[in-house]
């Protein structure tokens, strides 16, 4: 269960139960008390999911993903979502063969045929080429 607050500034937050069973506080800012709505929406599905060991409804998960770098980041704060990696400094040649190593679900000619896209890259951007 998680409510929706406002301090005496206007700024709003969402006051909820964690994982831990530990009462916690997402600050959200100025923001619209619509915006907040939906926020806490999304923020009393995830401690649920993760309680109870099932997975997150597709549409927070949907929305865990399309949300802003700041949201995110102080949702990683208060343990509801895994914190998004650091894209600063990496390079494109590395990056593509790690994620390619990565996918074990993928079938060995599929790695191939892949693996010519991964090098097809490098050799148009650049191996050392900046992800961003």
């Amino acid at each position: 269960m998680a409510t929706n607050g406002k301090d005496s500034s206007g700024r709003k937050r969402i006051l909820f139960v964690g994982s831990g069973g530990k009462r916690q506080t997402l600050r959200l800012g100025k923001c619209s008390k619509r915006d907040a709505e939906q926020v806490r929406r999304h923020v009393e599905d995830v401690p649920v999911a993760k309680i109870n060991g099932q997975p997150l409804r597709r549409v927070t998960a949907v929305w865990s993903k399309s949300i802003g770098d700041k949201l995110h980041r102080r949702l990683s704060r208060v343990g509801l979502v895994e914190a998004r990696a650091k894209l600063d400094g990496a390079k494109l040649g590395p990056s593509l063969t790690d994620y390619l190593d990565s996918r074990a679900d993928l079938k060995p000619a599929t790695k191939i045929v892949r693996r010519l896209v991964v090098n097809d890259s490098n050799e148009y951007f650049g191996e050392a080429r900046d992800i961003r």
